[in-house]
Order: C-alpha cells, then structure tokens, then sequence
C-alpha cells in the first residue's frame, strides 16, 4: 500500500516556490482615549512602535490606571497527543526547533540522532512515535558538500511524521527542485551509466535514494517507511515484489549498468563511510543535543546537553552536561578544534558511554570518551582518529590510526575498556588498510622472514604491491598483487634496511 503524502498548506507555497512570504502584524495600541488599530509590515516599525508603546507605559506610571502592553506568550501545558495533533495540522513548516522546544516544555523525553554525512536526523518520542528532519538550505546552496556542517535546529525540517511524508518539504525544500515532474528520478537516470563525477557531492541519504531507485525500477518494495514513501510518489513505481522476493530474482532482473551503477554506488557509500567492511556490531552515533539516555543502569533516562563556543578556525571550548533530576554535572575543555560541537553515543558490551571529538588543529584527531554513574562524568581516556572509522565488536573498538611506521601508513589499532579506562590492545601485527604502491627502485629484494638473513622475493620497477602490515617497530609485509607472493622488509624509521645491508630511504623505493 502507498503511503499517504501529506500536502495541506503546501499547494498555496508551492505556487509561489521559496519567495519569502512576510505576514502582516496587528498590533493593538490602547491609549486613555480608546482604542487605536495599526498595521505594521516590518520588523523594524515594529519594534520602533513597541519603544513608543513602552515610553507611553512609563509616562502614564503615575495614573491610577496601568495599561499592560507588553504581554509575553506562554504556552499552555499539553501532553504529547496534543502536541501531535497540533504538529500535523500546522498550516507551517515544522523544524526541529520547534518540536524540541514543545516537548522540553512538557517534560516529554526523546531521542534524537543524525546519520553520518549530517542532514537527516531521526527522532524517537517517548511513546515510539517516530520523526523524521531533514537539514535545507537555499537552492544557490544544497548540496554543494556532501557532509553537512551546519546543526542549527530551526533549519532541519519535519519530512515524515508517524510514516506520513510530507512530500512538498522533501522534493522543494530538501531537494530544491521546484519543477521537476512526478514522473522524473529523483537524481540520475540510473538506466544509464552513472559517472563518479555525479555523485562526489551526494550525501548519505542521496546515495541511499540513488542506489535503491535501481531496485525500485523493478518494482522492489521497501519496509523502510520512507524510501516506500518517496518511491510511492513517482509514477513509475510499480511494487510487484517483497523484499526477499526480489533478492531471489536479483541476478536475473538486473542488467550490466544495473551491475556496474550498484558497483560503484556502493564504492562511493563505502569510501565516504557509510558503509562498513566487517563483522561491527555497531558504530558511534552522533546524538541530538537535548537527548535523553539511560546512561547509569537505574532505569531512569538522564537528558544529555553538549555545546561548543568557537571562532572562525573552529577553535574554542566545549561543554558536556548531564541533567538527572534536579541535579547537573558536567565537564568543559578548552583548546578544541571541531568543526561540530559533536556529541556521540557508543555502545560497547551493552555499556553505555559519550564520545567528543576533537579534530584538531591538523592531522591529530582523538575521540574522549566519558562515562556517568552515581551522578558524575568521569574522563575514560582518548583513541587516536576520526570518529566516522571507529567500530566496535563485541568490547573491542577499532580504529584506522596514521603510523609514523614506512611513510605514514594507516594502521588498524584496537582498544578496550578495562576497569573504567579506554586501554590499547598491544598486537604483535598491525593490519595496514590495503593501501597499494607502485615500486620506483629498480629492484627490491624482501627478507624470506622477518630477522632471517635469507632473501625473499625480488621486487622490479613498477611492480605493483600492497602494505599488509607491520609489528610498528621494525617489520613490514608486503604482497606482490600479480603473484600474492610476499616478503619482509626491515624499517628504521625512515629508512629500510635490505637483505644485503644496504640502507635506503623508503620514499625512494615506493
């Protein structure tokens, strides 16, 4: 069944596309000689009009009679199912603003996080009802990076409301595409060969879009509420098969470009890591400020605030807090250099804990760690990297980390929590991330094995090989890739030393 598409005020908007539109102001000035109407179409007669107002209150102080102009608006009370109806009936764009401060308002709990790449964020209310914003800009704007770095709440937009699209924001204020016919792709016309160069400033979501819109040309329906949604919307959709139907009839229902678009959709998805390589159970989840967490094991969920003051270089303080009934506890740092004031969950061995990262002021990112019991933030310690490689499996944490071992090759370093502390896995071999290199020595000889005086494999100019890994102290493996014959070299630094104990630098043979 296709899901309803919510358009209430939309049509009336869209007629007019993303012009502004401003509405008139009435304010009510009450004088001792009655009532007086004006009408006001800018902010800053307005505002002059509210200085008069006050400067007549106060001349009239000394009257027995006070006249109140000034009322501020207070919201009355409401419990969520009001808050509901009055959010799906608004004749207004609903942003993340709003809600956040309707249900703060209330004491309404929820949880909020944002996908990796940072334009679409999920909330869970209290009651399992689910939300769905995503981040829009101005058309001169969208999509001009893959990841967004912009979380000012009032520009995330409510896109879906209990598995209810509202369509208009999506296609017009997410998408910026104001003309586009029901019956068009939403992107490229996957019936053809796609290029890299059309997808580098694709973000999570459009990607997700693009790669499923191959499955949905064929009539695969989605469980997903929101790709069945804006696949609902088009024209072209026929579902004719369940998922596991479809995966049944995947090699035969899809051609060559279906194969080769999928391929290097999934490469573009991998490499901006979206998609992850591996048995993780889980990664790290950047979390909406104003959450709340059941953090400490006591059954109560605590409400967790993060916020970061910065200048232009993205220098500056951050501050953690942990609001659990009446009491707060939180911890500062100064010196960090983010470009988000980021706040994430990880989940290691059904252990809760807050991660900050601090990209630093160059290549030396870490990620601070901090857990909350008997009502205190303790500092766990800090893994070198950036937070979008971190994994975890089972109560171990990866992460690829830059090695000063053989030209700065990223290794694979592991941690663990031990007695409250983020600790390193000490490993006698440390995988490199596949990086490939091109030999530019005439010929390199490899050791047989590592400390054995026996020459390996000889190596000729332009051989192509793969860094395996290394002990990060003295050894290095290496693969010839056309024959996947291997062999050692001795690393001092940045140096190499051969079988037959000359000394060379490694950037001149690599």
């Amino acid at each position: 069944m296709r899901r309803k598409l919510i358009c209430k005020f939309h049509k009336k908007a869209q007629s007019i596309g993303r012009k502004s539109v401003f509405v008139l102001v009435a304010s009510i000035l009450l004088t001792s000689c009655g009532q007086q109407i004006v009408t006001v179409d800018n902010r800053e007669t307005a505002k002059s009009m509210e200085e008069s107002i006050q400067e007549q209150t106060t001349s009239e102080s000394n009257n027995e009679e006070t006249v109140e102009t000034k009322v501020s608006r207070i919201p009355e009370p409401a419990d969520l199912e009001t808050l509901k109806f009055r959010w799906s009936n608004a004749q207004t764009i609903i942003t993340l603003e709003t809600v956040q401060q309707d249900l703060d308002q209330n004491g309404i709990t929820y949880e909020g996080c944002y996908n990796l790449s940072g334009e679409r964020l999920n909330m869970t209310l209290e009651d399992g009802t689910e939300l769905i914003f995503f981040h829009t800009n101005d058309p001169e704007d969208n999509r001009k990076s893959w990841k967004c770095e912009d979380r000012d709440a009032s520009r995330y937009e409510l896109v879906m409301f209990d598995q209810e699209l509202y369509y208009y924001v999506f296609q017009e204020n997410y998408l910026n595409q104001y003309d586009v016919a029901i019956d068009e792709y939403y992107y490229a016309d996957t019936t053809q060969l796609l290029e890299e160069a059309d997808l580098w400033v694709l973000n999570q979501t459009d990607l997700s879009i693009l790669r499923n819109q191959i499955f949905a040309q064929y009539g695969r329906q989605f469980d997903d509420p929101f790709l069945d949604a804006i696949f609902s919307a088009k024209t072209w959709y026929e579902p004719k098969y369940i998922g596991a139907e479809f995966d049944a009839k995947q090699t035969e229902l899809l051609n060559d470009v279906d194969r080769s678009n999928l391929k290097l959709l999934v490469e573009e998805e991998t490499g901006k890591g979206f998609r992850r390589d591996g048995g993780a159970d889980s990664y790290l989840t950047p979390l909406l400020s104003g959450s709340w967490l059941e953090l400490d094991g006591d059954g109560e969920r605590e409400q967790i605030f993060f916020s970061m003051e910065r200048d232009q270089y993205y220098d500056g303080s951050r501050r953690l807090e942990v609001k659990d009934g009446e009491q707060v506890t939180f911890v500062e740092d100064t010196y960090v250099s983010t470009p988000l004031p980021d706040c994430y969950l990880a989940i290691v061995e059904e252990e809760k804990y807050l991660v900050l990262a601090d990209h630093g002021p160059s290549a030396d990112p870490s990620l601070d760690f901090y857990s909350y019991s008997a009502g205190k933030l303790k500092e766990m310690g800090s893994i070198y990297g950036y937070e979008d490689s971190l994994c975890i499996e089972g109560d171990v944490m990866s992460n690829y980390v830059e090695s000063l071992h053989l030209q700065c090759q990223p290794v694979i370093r592991q941690y663990q929590v031990i007695n409250g502390q983020v600790v390193e896995i000490e490993q006698e071999f440390y995988e490199y991330s596949g990086n490939t290199a091109t030999v530019s020595a005439d010929s390199l000889m490899l050791y047989h094995e590592k400390g054995d005086a026996e020459p390996g494999i000889t190596l000729k100019k332009g051989d192509q090989v793969t860094i395996l890994g290394g002990d990060l102290k003295e050894w290095v493996l290496i693969m010839k890739d056309a024959t996947a014959e291997t062999g050692w070299i001795k690393v001092n630094g940045m140096d190499c030393i051969l079988p037959d104990g000359e000394t060379v630098k490694s950037d001149s043979l690599f």
